[in-house]
């Protein structure tokens, strides 16, 4: 009878991770007796899925969805973790500071608050979201439209660990204050698919090829023609983004790139990283954190969105 369940319980888990990666469970998954489970054929390297970033995708999903979307911080519990750390300065620490900040803050400001995941990247054990809540705030009457990037680190099937990038230009009008300091980047395992790791590689060596020397002559060994952008302050397609490229090259000709996540699946690729430096004949200091995705289509970038802090992009030197 014990076995029996065991059973069952991997069946659902099975079911639900390939409900969300948009698999089907195969005809030869099931039991060769009635104590062990045959396992599934290898799939070959050039899609490869991945279940563990599927099924964290899923979980995620169902957060947003019963937590946040429906205010129900009494669910928290069954989604985040019992050592869960948060590495946003505005939130304590534990599910018990999720919990005050946001049935004692935030949905106190913005009782009809909801949330929309606009995008999503997962990779084994770290989920990427990009988000746009909305609401209004009940003393003003002033609507709320903010964007925010969130990851999520997760083990034992909860989340144990959220970063976020926010874009406070949306809440400081509201009397939010500010969340100034970096959070750690990120330091365990990468772990993930051919595809994933194909990826994350591709943009690594963007970053060592084209950014950090400062060379856009390579710019297009990476970026296609019709590069299609989503950011408005950026022109469209390539000379777009050399363009906007050469820009902050000129005002910050020692910018530095520290990048803190990379996240990807087989179409897309996530980062948080910061973008820092002096900018030049100023005593002005350039600081912004920032959450950009991309497209990949064939190795190379073909589009792209992002999400910044813009009220922590520049400070004056003491």
């Amino acid at each position: 009878m014990r076995h029996t369940r065991t059973f069952a319980r991997t069946t659902a888990l099975l079911a639900a991770v390939t409900t969300a990666s948009g698999l089907a469970l195969a005809p030869a998954w099931g039991t060769t007796s009635s104590h062990s489970v045959q396992m599934p054929p290898a799939a070959s390297s050039a899609h490869q899925p991945d279940l563990v970033g599927a099924y964290n995708a899923h979980t995620v999903k169902r957060l947003y969805a019963d937590v946040f979307n429906r205010h129900r911080l009494d669910l928290a519990g069954r989604y985040f973790h019992r050592n869960y750390s948060e590495n946003d300065p505005g939130i304590s620490d534990g599910i018990a500071g999720l919990k005050q900040y946001y049935s004692g803050t935030f949905f106190k400001a913005f009782p009809d608050a909801t949330v929309t995941i606009d995008r999503l990247v997962a990779q084994d054990n770290r989920v990427y979201v990009m988000t746009t809540w909305q609401g209004t705030n009940a003393q003003t009457g002033k609507e709320l439209k903010l964007n925010i990037a969130d990851v999520y680190r997760l083990s034992e099937g909860r989340v144990a660990e959220h970063w976020d990038i926010v874009d406070y230009s949306a809440l400081t009008p509201h009397g939010f204050p500010a969340q100034h300091g970096d959070q750690p980047a990120y330091t365990g395992p990468v772990r993930g698919t051919p595809a994933q790791l194909a990826n994350v590689g591709l943009f690594n060596r963007f970053v060592d090829t084209v950014l950090r020397p400062k060379n856009l002559n390579a710019l297009s060994q990476f970026v296609i023609e019709d590069f299609l952008q989503h950011d408005p302050t950026i022109g469209p397609g390539l000379e777009g983004f050399r363009h906007c490229t050469a820009n902050y090259f000129a005002a910050v000709p020692q910018m530095t790139f520290t990048i803190q996540h990379v996240i990807a699946d087989e179409n897309h690729i996530a980062v948080f990283w910061i973008l820092d430096g002096d900018v030049a004949g100023t005593n002005i200091h350039y600081h912004l954190p920032t959450a950009d995705m991309y497209t990949v289509r064939d190795g190379m970038l073909v589009e792209h969105w992002n999400i910044r802090d813009f009220t922590s992009e520049i400070t004056p030197e003491s």
